[in-house]
């Protein structure tokens, strides 16, 4: 049979099958006792029902979160959250801006070499008298580039090619050495045969890999870098009858190409480096901010920028920062002060070959205008810098390597301290299954939506609360205005809570508006938030990261059951 059974729905914090079970233990009550006279009889009914919890505060629950400040705190590739050994909240953005590499402004081109050598009378009366003759000399390989001197290469990555050609219509062997291109302690040397065919030119050509040689730059010629001496030792040996003379020659081609040097040492010319833009960094400090917001006031108690220098050029570095400022949401521009000029570029020694020495500087309340510039809200940082390497009048000779580099890194560090008015948060909540305990509901006649808040926050709340559907279309709202709800948790001298602030609130709506928001798949709750006025002069507060806000919001509802017995 079928038995009409109107009650009040309780907040079971079971699972959804106990729920109908207990259903079932109301029903049989009811049959027997033929109709429940109070709902407070009904309440100890339950409550003595064994395993059941409840909490006579709310009936169904649609909302039972505790957001916490990272639920607005934005975590990218560029902002992070730290946490002091006080457990107060700091969040750090950080951007990086790199100078060109040196293998970008110091490139060691294709070397190339040619010449010939031919017979004196001399080598051809021996060759005419012995059958043989041999024949040393020496040139010079200018090497390198246009206004560097270079001492001496570790090379990175070099090939060497070379090629022979003979004239004679005898056999040649040619030996070449250059004596100050080492690789695993060995002097480069080519050997090369050139024996005559009967016919034509004899050639020949070799290549070698001088991957991790060092060029010794400073021992050859007439000047004391870069230069090559390469020694050739060329035989000719009598082949038959044939003809010798001063006109015969031997020619040569030798390439260095693929010049990548690990470390290059001398007197580096002098070159822009600078990154030639400049870098912004957004400061989108919360997540969910009311970006239309303009009557927002903003102050952190203790922001700082810290600046860091880090570089591996073994040179001698003028940079100077030529834009630090930042850009809020309406156009306002403010220029950073406070920053060295021109810049302390750390420099590594010969003996720190390879390693990127750090220094850095920072900007704070007390030197530099830091607090202007945060309380303006800004929306981006923007900052550059310009850097020469070995500036002209520099006479020390110094060194690069292959991935010689100068960057100049930021730190916006912000510790959540202070004060703020005007901020809206807005954070999203599924409701997907929130409205599943009531599908059995018929004839539904009174309905009371119970909102329990719990904050620890040290800030005033005024909270709406929006009903949406699938495509986020507003439904209904849970206040026809925003509403005042809750007040800052009470805090100390030191900023910190003295204890959380709690606030119930009981809405009734009628049955038309319920099924309205029965039909709601999502959440927005809207916070507009201010910090804590109750003392003056008003104290910093701080955000610790076991701070949250609790927010529970039920339904307390009276309606039919249809439930059926045999």
């Amino acid at each position: 049979m079928t038995s009409r059974v109107i009650f009040s729905i309780l907040h079971f914090q079971v699972i959804y099958m106990k729920i109908r079970n207990l259903v079932v233990v109301l029903a049989c009550v009811a049959l027997c006792s033929g109709c429940v006279k109070d709902i407070k009889e009904t309440f100890k009914t339950i409550k003595s029902v064994d395993q059941v919890q409840w909490d006579p505060t709310i009936a169904v629950p649609l909302v039972n979160n505790r957001v916490t400040i990272n639920d607005f705190l934005n975590q990218t590739s560029t902002a992070f959250i730290e946490i002091d050994k006080d457990n107060l909240i700091h969040v750090v953005y950080r951007s990086q801006l790199a100078s060109l590499k040196a293998n970008q402004v110091l490139r060691i081109p294709l070397q190339h070499f040619d010449g010939s050598f031919g017979l004196l009378q001399f080598h051809v009366n021996e060759f005419n008298n012995t059958g043989k003759t041999e024949v040393n000399f020496s040139t010079i390989f200018n090497f390198g580039v246009d206004d560097t001197e270079i001492d001496s290469i570790i090379m990175k990555a070099c090939g060497v090619m070379t090629s022979l050609t003979s004239d004679f219509q005898h056999d040649v062997t040619v030996n070449i050495t250059i004596p100050e291109i080492v690789k695993n302690n060995q002097a480069l040397a080519f050997n090369f045969n050139l024996p005559y065919t009967g016919s034509g030119s004899a050639t020949a050509s070799q290549t070698k890999d001088l991957k991790t040689a060092f060029f010794d730059l400073t021992k050859s010629g007439d000047q004391s870098h870069s230069q090559l001496l390469a020694n050739f030792k060329i035989t000719v040996t009598k082949v038959g009858n044939n003809p010798i003379s001063t006109n015969d020659k031997l020619r040569f081609v030798t390439d260095f190409t693929y010049n990548e040097y690990e470390v290059l040492y001398g007197l580096i010319k002098s070159s822009d480096i600078s990154p030639g833009k400049v870098d912004s960094l957004k400061f989108d400090l919360f997540r969910g901010v009311d970006s239309s917001l303009k009557d927002v006031s903003f102050r952190i108690g203790d922001p700082r920028i810290k600046v860091i220098l880090t570089n591996s050029y073994g040179i001698p570095i003028h940079a100077f920062i030529n834009e630090f400022s930042t850009l809020s949401s309406d156009g306002n521009k403010i220029t950073l002060t406070g920053y060295p000029d021109p810049l302390v570029v750390p420099t590594p020694s010969k003996q720190q070959i390879g390693q990127t020495l750090k220094d850095s500087f920072e900007l704070n309340k007390n030197n530099s205008n830091i607090d202007d510039v945060v309380s303006n809200i800004p929306k981006y940082l923007i900052y550059g810098y310009a850097a020469q390497a070995n500036p002209p009048g520099t006479t020390q000779r110094n060194f690069v390597t292959y991935n010689s580099e100068l960057t100049v890194a930021v730190d916006i560090h912000i510790p959540l301290q202070g004060s703020a008015d005007g901020f809206v948060l807005n954070h999203e909540i599924s409701l997907d299954s929130s409205f599943s305990n009531m599908e059995d509901i018929e004839e539904l006649d009174e309905v009371t939506l119970r909102l329990f808040m719990e904050n620890d926050f040290p800030i005033d709340v005024d909270v709406q609360i929006y009903f949406m559907d699938d495509n986020g279309v507003t439904l209904d709202s849970l206040f026809e205005t925003e509403q005042y709800l809750l007040r800052s948790a009470m805090v100390d001298g030191s900023g910190k809570i003295t204890g959380p602030s709690v606030y119930t609130l009981d809405i009734s709506m009628n049955k038309e508006r319920f099924e309205k928001i029965r039909e709601s798949k999502k959440g927005l709750i809207r916070a507009k938030l201010n910090t804590y006025k109750g003392s003056s002069p008003q104290p910093d507060v701080k955000f610790f990261s076991d701070y949250g806000l609790s927010v529970k919001l039920g339904i307390q509802a009276k309606g039919v059951f249809n439930i059926k017995t045999k």
